[in-house]
């Protein structure tokens, strides 16, 4: 089902592109429904879309190791975006994500979609490549630190 674009002004990163421009991502966007703990994606699936949640919330979730439960990674919810990697690069899913407790919709990006996108100067690729380089610097971030603190943890000094 396509997205109503009216629907796109409530989320941050669309509510700067004017009328046309929104028209236009639209329609190449499609609203997914999700019930309550029903799997958006799982680990290792083939990464063809982005998806930014318009209602509810999604888990983040991955093994912690082989025979362990999966353990949460993240919650996100409504105006966040999830799968960003498979615009980037294609690649299989890192992770499984779960719709919350009330279910969740999103406004799904295919991979091909965005292509047209960016390679016609859309304002929106543009932007979605900015959040994208910020999300990713942020989890590097934190990813540094928890690696710093498990080596210091496990150092005859820490």
């Amino acid at each position: 089902m396509a997205i109503n674009d009216r629907s796109l002004v409530l989320l941050p990163l669309f509510s700067a592109l004017d009328d046309r421009n929104r028209r236009a991502l639209a329609q190449v966007m499609t609203e997914r429904s999700f019930a309550p703990g029903e799997s958006i994606f799982e680990q290792n699936a083939p990464g063809l879309y982005c998806g930014f949640v318009t209602f509810g919330d999604v888990r983040i979730v991955a093994d912690a190791g082989p025979g362990e439960q999966k353990g949460e990674l993240a919650r996100l919810g409504v105006g966040e975006l999830l799968g960003e990697m498979a615009l980037l690069d294609g690649g299989r899913r890192s992770a499984d994500c779960v719709a919350g407790e009330k279910g969740a919709v999103l406004a799904a990006l295919a991979r091909d979609e965005f292509d047209l996108l960016f390679n016609a100067g859309n304002p929106f690729a543009f932007a979605l490549m900015d959040l994208i380089a910020v999300q990713l610097a942020r989890r590097l971030h934190h990813a540094a630190e928890v690696l710093r603190d498990a080596a210091l943890e496990e150092s005859p000094e820490g």
